[in-house]
């Protein structure tokens, strides 16, 4: 909405169609919406088109879009309910990952994933009744906003100015159907839903906000994460065509196939409680205790694991030096059950990343080979291979440990040699930007930065980011032909309204409705 109302002979405006339930029909004890459909029928009587009219715009944008409430049913009315709609309007579709999108619902307090799924189905659904849909992919847009929005004008028949991706209008500078209207963008209700996008000056992304568990990130890209990525259509087939070549793929495993981060927290967490209860006389916090012990692998853990020694071995160093830095004797008996304490809470938080088992079964059954290539003591390794069930669908397993280099001293290069594999014929999947994948396209190595706080990106098939496991799954299994839900030269949307000024559906004055929708 902010960028179009940049643009000096374009008005924008809001929800014309949901807001029949509110207005038109006037009675707001029915339970269902009931869509105003006036825009499409009589233009010319509609406020919002009529004001549009009078201040001489040529343009009329407005945002539909699907809501949260299923027993008002805002997610799955028709915003475009027939044919004439569409070749009325220019309907432009804005698709965004889902999961990134129900991150935002549950931000709002919005948790029902059945009223989640539905919305995104519905979205899909105009998009496949539209004769040639305009499709933006909101990832592009916020990585490409020049290209992006110049593609829409260009649909919507509106001259572009580079000068409309710097906002200087204030926000809720729209035209309104309704007083109602007007207070949700230009007052207090709902509290905190623009806030955001207030504060923004330009086109920008905004960062996940990490609410979602695996389970529900699974359930997600179960349901409605392909629809997302045939949104995409033949700019994937690259990406596809890379991966079927692939005979080999590789892992990091912590934090890439596996929570570690929150496991190793829970273990330390139990040290913590377990040293307290040992020396309860002391004046020590598990906060003071973890202060300490951060600080201490900070220092203990530069080498990457590299020399060889035993994941006890370690671990009791850190150990000693935490109690001794505490004033504590580091007593054999002391140590052993600090290792004991840390090994079975470990063990008991050890949880795999959303997807990653039917990522690893999917790559098997379609005949690649699986190398996890990773810092850590070779024992450690192992064994967290064997309790998170993952030893069957591994057929090499590399540790720093074992070879005795870290990934950023050459660690891969020296795996490929030793395994005889060639560069080219191995993708690598790591969580850390700096220490997967800076040194694994250094050694000739393709690569996907497994990132689940970012959006994806898919342009460059050589250096992929992804912020599911699911979503890999799903493109290794998938063969370019599946990907067809849109015309190729139809690659961008949003549903928004646009007002052209060709002849078809033209209403009075020249002002021709074209929308978005979600």
């Amino acid at each position: 909405m902010r960028i179009f109302r940049e643009l000096p002979r374009c008005a924008v405006t809001s929800r014309l169609i949901l807001e029949g339930n509110y207005h038109k029909f006037g009675d707001k004890s029915l339970p269902r919406v009931k869509p105003d459909y006036t825009i499409y029928s009589h233009p010319e009587s509609h406020p919002a088109y009529q004001q549009a009219v009078t201040e001489g715009y040529a343009t009329l944008v407005t945002k539909e879009e699907l809501g949260h409430e299923f027993v008002k049913g805002e997610c799955d009315f028709e915003i475009l309910p027939n044919k004439a709609a569409h070749e009325m309007t220019r309907p432009a579709f804005l698709v965004r990952d889902p999961v990134r999108v129900f991150d935002s619902w549950k931000k709002m307090g919005w948790g029902d994933l059945y009223s989640f799924f539905i919305c995104y189905r519905s979205l899909f659904k105009m998009l496949k009744a539209s004769p040639v849909p305009h499709v933006v992919i909101y990832e592009q847009l916020v990585a490409n906003a020049r290209d992006t929005v110049a593609a829409m004008a260009e649909y919507w028949e509106i001259p572009f100015d580079d000068r409309c991706l710097e906002f200087k209008r204030p926000f809720g500078d729209f035209i309104f159907k309704d007083d109602r209207e007007q207070s949700i963008y230009q007052g207090a209700v709902p509290d905190g839903l623009f806030d955001r996008v207030k504060s923004h000056t330009h086109v920008e992304d905004v960062s996940g906000h990490g609410l979602l568990s695996a389970i529900e990130i699974e359930h997600i890209e179960a349901e409605v994460g392909s629809l997302y990525l045939e949104a995409c259509g033949p700019r994937l087939d690259p990406v596809l065509a890379l991966l079927a070549a692939k005979p080999w793929f590789g892992f990091d495993l912590d934090d890439t196939l596996h929570e570690f981060r929150k496991a190793s927290a829970h273990a330390s967490r139990s040290v913590f409680e377990a040293i307290q209860a040992t020396y309860p006389d002391t004046n020590e916090t598990t906060d003071d205790l973890e202060a300490t012990y951060r600080q201490i692998l900070r220092s203990k853990t530069a080498n990457a694991f590299t020399d060889g020694r035993t994941s006890e071995d370690y671990r009791r160093e850190r150990f000693s030096h935490l109690l001794v830095a505490h004033g504590h004797e580091p007593a054999s008996e002391t140590l052993e059950h600090l290792l004991v304490v840390y090994r079975t809470s470990l063990r008991a938080a050890l949880t795999l990343k959303a997807g990653a088992l039917h990522l690893l079964e999917k790559l098997k059954a379609r005949g690649k080979g699986v190398i996890i290539v990773t810092e850590g003591p070779q024992d450690a390794q192992e064994w967290t291979v064997a309790e998170l069930g993952l030893k069957p669908y591994i057929d090499i397993l590399v540790t720093t440990n074992e070879v005795g280099k870290s990934k950023v001293d050459g660690l891969f290069s020296a795996v490929l040699a030793k395994h005889n594999i060639a560069p080219g014929d191995l993708v690598y999947v790591g969580d850390n930007e700096q220490r997967d994948i800076v040194p694994a396209q250094a050694a000739g190595i393709d690569t996907v930065l497994y990132d689940e706080k970012s959006n994806c990106q898919l342009d460059d098939p050589h250096n992929l980011r992804l912020n599911s496991l699911p979503k890999l799954e799903y493109l290794v299994g998938c063969s370019p032909w599946q990907l067809g839900i849109l015309v190729p030269e139809f690659g961008e949307a949003q549903v928004e309204l646009g007002l052209g000024n060709d002849r078809k559906g033209q209403g009075p004055g020249g002002t021709r409705p074209a929308y978005t929708g979600l």
